[in-house]
């Protein structure tokens, strides 16, 4: 859930909008990157990467210090944890190599926890990256498993995952991790995100950024 507050209340958008406004920037974005490859699993991460939040939206949590409900961000570890695990099950049914890139997603939440739990699953995730790749080989080719490919897709699925959050939260600006400018190479790619009044945000993506 991602709560924005509003003059007369707040905002509540559902982590599933979210994700599928991130999907639907990867649709339309045209020249500002590149064409995703392999288009239809990469398309289908971006866009259903929160698949795990269902139950936690429609029932939401209430935060009792703030009076607003849970976000993606108050929730406790082990619940991100679980939304996680449930992410990656679910479109990792769908599309293994979609699933590689939620994994990839969701583990780099979670690599820097001393949790124990949460440790375990980013340590067991590795190998059931494996295995989602050796079935993803036959459906999307060699190629689209090599380490830059996977790598450059996994940097959009960041980009786009943050550029959809700057737009639901209506950041003023935002900066976000180094990502790929082409399939292969790296690069600094920058735009300008429109805010409701009519003015624009903002947004680069550079080296050691968080987005």
């Amino acid at each position: 859930m991602i709560a924005r507050p509003l003059p007369d209340g707040f905002l509540c958008i559902r982590q599933l909008d979210h994700a599928a406004l991130a999907g639907e920037l990867a649709r339309t974005w045209g020249g500002a990157m590149p064409l995703l490859d392999p288009r239809a699993p990469v398309e289908r991460a971006i866009a259903r990467h929160d698949a795990g939040w269902v139950e936690l939206d429609r029932e939401p949590l209430w935060d009792p210090t703030t009076g607003l409900p849970h976000t993606y961000r108050s929730y406790s570890g082990d619940d991100a944890l679980d939304v996680a695990m449930r992410s990656v099950e679910i479109v990792g049914a769908e599309d293994p190599y979609a699933g590689w890139l939620v994994s990839r997603h969701f583990a780099s939440f979670h690599a820097g926890s001393e949790a124990p739990a949460a440790r375990a699953w980013v340590t067991a995730q590795v190998g059931h990256r494996a295995e989602l790749l050796s079935r993803a080989w036959p459906l999307v080719g060699r190629e689209a498993l090599h380490p830059y490919v996977l790598e450059a897709n996994f940097d959009w699925l960041q980009l786009l995952d943050g550029l959809s959050l700057a737009l639901c939260e209506a950041w003023d600006d935002w900066e976000s991790r180094e990502t790929c400018a082409e399939y292969g190479e790296r690069g600094d790619p920058r735009g300008e995100v429109p805010r409701a009044d009519g003015t624009r945000a903002h947004w680069c993506a550079s080296a050691g950024g968080g987005g």
